[in-house]
């Protein structure tokens, strides 16, 4: 009996002394951090705020066609990514028409297009009611690109090796809509 009560004293006492240790290897990290303040000088390490911007078009009343005609990409890749920015055909009218903003333009077939200029590159995207896709999506030196869409809207990131971002998140809500964020 007294064997038994010596065991299970030693393994009270090795317990106690790794719970301990445990906790005395934890306790920093289960502490908050504290608040350093930082001052802005040239060349300390502070990092910029993120940028985000949004973007809303309203969307025109049903009449007749400006004469537009549809974009079409000019890739035979996937339209997710392609080697070069499609640019939208304009008209030879100096005045602008209805179909015409300055964002983007109307197509014939009630869609929108936009090209979108990011730091980490450049972004032609469709809007449709029925949904948003990306006809181009072409990264700029030193940025690698990701496109996502799955079943809702439209995320293109950009990505530096050093982790910089260039996001878009395009979606069709009762018009084009996107938000740009760069960080």
């Amino acid at each position: 009996m007294r064997r038994s009560v010596g065991y299970l004293v030693a393994w009270a006492v090795v317990t106690a002394v790794a719970v301990g240790l445990s906790w005395f290897g934890i306790r920093s990290v289960m502490e908050p951090a504290p608040v350093a303040v930082v001052d802005p000088t040239p060349g300390s390490a502070v990092l910029p705020m993120p940028t985000i911007t949004s973007l809303a078009v309203p969307v025109p009343e049903p009449g007749p066609s400006a004469g537009v005609p549809p974009v079409t990409p000019t890739s035979t890749r996937p339209p997710a990514v392609s080697s070069s920015v499609p640019v939208p055909p304009r008209t030879t009218d100096a005045r602008p028409t209805p179909a015409q903003l300055p964002e983007g333009e109307w197509q014939a077939d009630g869609s929108y297009v936009h090209a979108f200029h990011l730091r980490g590159g450049d972004v032609v995207v469709r809007y449709r009611p029925s949904g948003v896709e990306a006809l181009s999506a072409t990264p700029a030196d030193g940025w690698s690109v990701a496109v996502e869409q799955p079943g809702g809207p439209l995320v293109v990131n950009f990505r530096t090796a050093s982790g910089r971002l260039s996001r878009l998140e395009a979606t069709w809500n009762d018009g084009p809509r996107a938000k740009v964020v760069e960080q």
